[in-house]
């Protein structure tokens, strides 16, 4: 005759409270190392649409290089391979319920994640490109960054509108 290894008690909402405590203890390392790996697939995956985009607009100075089809094969290995990391390392369909993450939680990683990638993209594009042309663009607007940094284009845009509005 066969036994359960495990007496359940009297009281069985006690039982099931310990088995959901132990379960959800031993799901903290991996809730946030799973936080930590969608977060870094989010800003790859971004940075390279970023890279596609910037290089389809042929906007030289947001590319991350110089060369047109190194930047487009860059974008494309950006946007693919963590793609193919994050869902073959584990198994990620999970429920919120059972250690993935909810649907807050992926829409804050998210936005976070792209906010880092167009962070990353300026400011390797702006360190890149610091020495000033000595021809200045008259370009206004989205147009300004064929030629010149992002910070320096917003920079020339804002005293556009500080003479223009006399702020």
């Amino acid at each position: 005759m066969y036994t359960c290894p495990y007496r359940i008690n009297h009281d069985p909402y006690l039982t099931l409270s310990l088995v959901i405590e132990s379960s959800k203890s031993q799901n903290i390392e991996s809730d946030t190392n799973m936080w930590a790996e969608y977060y870094l697939l989010i800003v790859l995956t971004a940075l390279g649409a970023l890279q596609l985009a910037v290089q389809h607009s042929k906007i030289r100075t947001l590319q991350l290089t110089n060369h047109y089809p190194l930047t487009r094969f860059l974008g494309r290995l950006l946007l693919f391979v963590p793609s193919i990391w994050f869902f073959s390392t584990q198994n990620r369909n999970l429920p919120d319920t059972n250690g993935g993450l909810d649907g807050g939680d992926q829409a804050v990683l998210f936005v976070g994640g792209c906010l880092t990638a167009l962070i990353i993209t300026l400011s390797i594009s702006h360190t890149k490109r610091f020495v000033q042309h000595p021809l200045r663009s008259k370009l206004k607007g989205i147009e300004a960054l064929y030629d010149e940094t992002y910070i320096s284009a917003v920079l020339h845009n804002l005293r556009i509108l500080r003479a223009k509005w006399k702020i």
